[in-house]
C-alpha cells in the first residue's frame, strides 16, 4: 500500500509539471493567435487537474488505509498483551488457593492475639499492681488530705498596678500575600 501511494505522489506531481507546461504553452499560443491550439491545450490542463482531484482522492483512501492497517497492528498487540496478562492472572490464582489463603489469615489471627495475651501478662505482672494500689492509696489520702487542711505553700503576691511596658505599633493595612502562604522546596 506504501508504494502505491508513493507511486500515486509520483504521479500527482508529473501531471502538475505537465499543467504548468501547457499553461505555458496555452498563453504563447494565445499570443501568437493560434487560439484554436491554445483551447486544445486548456482542455489538456483541465483534463489534468481532474487527474489530479482524483488521484488525490486515491491517496487519501490509500492513506486512511495504511492509518487503519497500522491501528490495527497497534491493536492486535494490545490484545495479545491482554491475553498474556489473563494467563499471568490464571497462573497466579492457581497458585494462591482460596482455602490455604483463609487458613493462613486464620493462623496469623490466632497468633497476634496469642502474642497480645502475653504482651499484657508480661506488662501488668503482679509487682506492678501492687506498686498501682498503693499509688491510688497514696492519691486519695492526698485528696482527702487538702480538703481538711489549706495548702502550705504561699504564693508570692501579684502586683495590682497595670505594667507600663511599651510594645511596637502593629501595622493596620494587611500585608500582600498574608491571606495565601507560600509554600517552599525542600
Amino acid at each position: 500500500l506504501k508504494k502505491a501511494r508513493d507511486t500515486l505522489t509520483r504521479y500527482r506531481r508529473k501531471c502538475q509539471e505537465n499543467i504548468k507546461h501547457h499553461k505555458a504553452t496555452a498563453v504563447q499560443l494565445a499570443r501568437s493567435d493560434h487560439k484554436d491550439k491554445a483551447l486544445l491545450v486548456l482542455k489538456k490542463v483541465r483534463t489534468q487537474e481532474a487527474l489530479i482531484t482524483s488521484t488525490q482522492g486515491k491517496l487519501d483512501n490509500l492513506q486512511k488505509m495504511v492509518d487503519d492497517i497500522e491501528q490495527a497492528q497497534v491493536d492486535a498487540k494490545v490484545i495479545d498483551a491482554l491475553k498474556d496478562g489473563n494467563e499471568a492472572q490464571k497462573q497466579m490464582q492457581r497458585f494462591f488457593d482460596l482455602d490455604q489463603i483463609e487458613q493462613l489469615m486464620e493462623d496469623s489471627a490466632a497468633s497476634i492475639a496469642y502474642q497480645q495475651e502475653v504482651s499484657e501478662l508480661l506488662g501488668t505482672s503482679i509487682m506492678d499492681r501492687g506498686i498501682e494500689e498503693e499509688a491510688e492509696k497514696e492519691l486519695e489520702e492526698m485528696l482527702s488530705g487538702m480538703d481538711e487542711e489549706e495548702p502550705s505553700i504561699k504564693l508570692s503576691d501579684v502586683p495590682q498596678e497595670p505594667l507600663s511596658v511599651k510594645l511596637p505599633s502593629v501595622p493596620q493595612h494587611e500585608l500582600e500575600n498574608d491571606s495565601q502562604p507560600q509554600l517552599i522546596a525542600a
